[in-house]
């Protein structure tokens, strides 16, 4: 039975690319035999992105870097600041493919990049990837909090 939700955000400013990534990561979660439930959010926009990092904390976070408004450095930032955790995961996808962005990036905290123009197949195996970590991570957050539950319970018993 699938309880546990992994939310999933996807912010680009190129619409094609975002309906691409949504697309790709579909197929992922339709072929995938996962224990967890999706919630995929989608968006051109990088202040409504923003808004959805605070508001929902996702899980996964699918990010371009260079975009009006908010970039995805700052995104990245953002994410970090507020989950104190490595548990979300960002993968860039990014045209910006010079070694100084790249490395600044992994350096903020992304857990991986991606250039663009996204090579399907290459995508499609990193984010079968990131999924079944994010599926991972989900698991492993419920199996601890039972745990925790259980050892609660066993000492109130006492």
């Amino acid at each position: 039975m699938r309880s546990s939700m992994v939310k999933v955000l996807i912010v680009d400013d190129e619409p094609f690319s975002c309906r691409m990534m949504e697309a790709v990561l579909q197929k992922v979660i339709d072929i995938g035999d996962f224990r967890v439930n999706f919630s995929i959010k989608a968006t051109t926009s990088s202040v409504e992105a923003m808004k959805y990092v605070r508001d929902e904390h996702p899980q996964v976070v699918f990010t371009d870097l260079i975009m009006p408004q908010i970039d995805g450095f700052r995104i990245i930032k953002e994410v970090r600041n507020l989950h104190s955790s490595r548990e979300t995961i960002i993968v860039v996808v990014s045209a910006l493919g010079d070694r100084e962005a790249r490395k600044k990036a992994l350096e903020m905290g992304a857990n991986d990049y991606a250039l663009k123009p996204i090579d399907s197949l290459e995508f499609f195996t990193r984010v079968r990837n990131v999924i079944e970590l994010a599926e991972y991570y989900q698991l492993l957050k419920k199996y601890n909090l039972t745990k925790i539950i259980e050892s609660v319970e066993e000492t109130w018993e006492e």
